[in-house]
């Protein structure tokens, strides 16, 4: 694949992400008052959030020995700064770090 290629791949994808992203915003714009959208929009967060969690249980189930503490740590690290900063994106990003230091780094 040559540079040009690659670079066209890139810009198609962009484009291509750029507009399933903002499709939902364009096409529902005139129903921005719909008791179900406003229903979807208190209640999804909530349900994706627990999923995530019910997901990141289960890989802490699954796993083994060091992978399985490394897991248990940075889940803890999770919830406690969640907790005391009340910042989402904070919370999983250094929960995350952990995680990723953890295996990369370390070798866990």
């Amino acid at each position: 694949m040559t540079t040009g290629e690659l670079i066209l791949f890139f810009a198609v994808m962009g484009l291509a992400t750029f507009i399933t992203r903002a499709a939902p915003f364009v096409l529902l714009k005139s129903h921005q008052d719909s008791r179900l959208l406003l229903h979807f929009g208190r209640v999804l967060p909530v349900m994706i959030l627990m999923v995530l969690v019910g997901f990141g249980v289960i890989g802490l189930l699954d796993a083994q020995g060091s992978r399985q503490a490394l897991l248990a740590i940075a889940m803890v690290i999770t919830t406690l700064v969640h907790l005391i900063f009340r910042q989402a994106m904070v919370s999983i990003l250094l929960g995350t770090a952990v995680y990723v230091l953890g295996i990369q780094w370390l070798g866990w």
